[in-house]
C-alpha cells in the first residue's frame, strides 16, 4: 500500500474540527464508489465508511493553541474503488477560530489576534523556510500570535511550520474586478484549507468591487472566518462571515497607516475608532522604516542636498535615524491608544 505523508495530495482531505461535540467532520475527495477508513494515529477512534461527509468520535483531546500547539494525525485509507488502495498521514489540530459578540474566539474563548504583515520573498525553499522560522521566533518573541501572509505567497510547508510554532496564519486577497473571480482565487482557497494554522481569510476590496456573496464564501471554506476591508479611515467599514454561516455582518474593519506626526484627532480616532458595528479589527498600523540601501543611494542623498536638509539633519544617516525615531515614537502612541479601546478585537502591523 502506498502511503504519503504531507504529499501533493494533502488537499485530498478536509478536516474540520467540532470541539463541542468532540468530534472531526471529514471531507475526503475520492470516487464516489470507494470506502473510507478513518482513524487518528495512536487512538482507538476510527470509523469506516462510504464516500462522503464523515463524523469521527474525538472524545479526547487536547486543544490547540498557541501557546501549546498540539498535532495530531489523521490516518486516511481510501479503498474499494480507487485505483489503488492508498493510505494518506494529514496532520490536524483541535481548534476553531470564530467571532462572538464582536470578538474573536478561539476554542470558545475571547481571544485577541495580534499579527504581523509577513510577506515571504526568498524563492530558495530551505532560505525561505529558515526565513519562516525567524519570523515565527521574533512574532512570539515580541508576544505577536498571527502572521498576516499574501494568500499566493502560502505553501503547504510555510502553514505546517507555523502549526508546529504555534502561529495563527491569516491569508489575504486583494480583491478586485479586474483580476479577481472566484474561479481564480477557488484553487488557492481549497488547497491551502486543510491546514491547522490557517485561521482566517481577509479580502482587501477595490473602491469599486463589493466582497462576494456569504454564499459563495462559505461553499469554498465553511469553517473559516472572511474579514473584508473598507479601505482607510475615510471610508466605511468592512465586514465579517462567521464559520458555517451564510450572513454577512458589518464590522470595523480598516487598514489605518500610520500618521506622523501624530496629533490629538489621530488620538482621537485610535480611541473611538469607528461607529459600533461590531468587529473591530485594525490592519497596516506602522509605516516601513527606510531600509540602508536607501539611505545610501546616490539618489537619495543627491535628494537629501537638493532639499537642504543638511541644515536640519546631521547628514543623510541622521535624517534617517530620526525618521525611524518618530515612527517609533508614533507606533508607541498607537498601541497606547490601542490599549485604551476596549472593543479591539485584533490588528495587524
Amino acid at each position: 500500500m502506498n502511503e504519503s505523508r504531507l504529499s501533493s495530495t494533502l488537499n485530498d482531505v478536509f478536516i474540520q474540527p467540532d470541539l463541542r461535540r468532540k468530534r472531526l467532520n471529514v471531507e475526503v475527495l475520492a470516487p464516489s464508489e470507494a470506502a473510507i477508513h478513518v482513524q487518528v494515529e495512536g487512538t482507538p477512534y476510527s470509523v469506516a465508511a462510504p464516500n462522503g461527509p464523515i463524523q469521527l468520535d474525538f472524545p479526547e483531546f487536547t486543544p490547540w493553541t498557541p501557546e501549546s500547539p498540539v498535532l495530531y494525525q489523521l490516518r486516511v485509507t481510501i479503498t474499494a474503488g480507487a485505483p489503488a488502495p492508498r493510505t494518506l498521514l494529514v496532520p490536524f489540530g483541535m481548534r476553531e477560530l470564530t467571532v462572538k459578540d464582536d470578538a474573536f474566539h478561539l476554542n470558545h474563548r475571547p481571544f485577541q489576534l495580534r499579527g504581523i504583515l509577513y510577506r515571504p520573498q526568498l524563492p530558495e525553499a530551505e532560505a525561505a523556510g529558515q526565513h519562516l522560522q525567524e519570523a515565527i521566533s521574533v512574532a512570539k518573541g515580541a508576544g505577536f500570535n498571527q502572521l498576516v501572509v499574501p494568500a499566493h505567497a502560502l505553501n503547504g510547508d510555510l502553514l505546517a511550520l507555523a502549526a508546529e510554532h504555534g502561529i495563527l496564519i491569516t491569508a489575504s486577497i486583494e480583491w478586485n474586478s479586474a483580476a479577481n473571480s472566484i474561479e481564480s482565487i477557488s484553487p488557492i482557497v481549497r488547497a491551502l484549507r486543510p491546514y491547522t494554522a490557517l485561521v482566517m481569510w481577509q479580502l482587501h476590496c477595490a473602491a469599486d468591487c463589493a466582497p462576494p456573496a456569504g454564499e459563495v464564501l462559505a461553499s469554498l471554506d465553511p469553517a473559516r472566518v472572511w474579514l473584508s476591508f473598507g479601505g482607510d479611515t475615510s471610508r466605511q467599514g468592512g465586514a465579517v462571515l462567521r464559520p458555517y454561516h451564510t450572513d454577512v455582518q458589518p464590522c470595523d474593519a480598516y487598514a489605518a497607516p500610520q500618521r506622523m506626526p501624530v496629533s490629538a484627532l489621530g488620538e482621537y480616532f485610535y480611541r473611538q475608532n469607528g461607529a459600533n458595528r461590531g468587529l473591530l479589527y485594525l490592519e497596516g498600523l506602522c509605516c516601513p522604516s527606510l531600509p540602508d540601501a536607501q539611505v545610501a543611494d546616490a539618489s537619495f542623498r543627491q535628494g537629501f542636498l537638493d532639499h537642504q536638509l543638511y541644515r536640519v539633519f546631521a547628514g543623510a544617516e541622521g535624517f534617517a535615524a530620526n525618521t525611524r525615531e518618530l515612527q517609533s515614537d508614533a507606533l508607541r502612541f498607537q498601541f497606547d491608544a490601542l490599549r485604551a479601546n476596549v472593543r479591539l478585537s485584533g490588528y495587524c502591523l
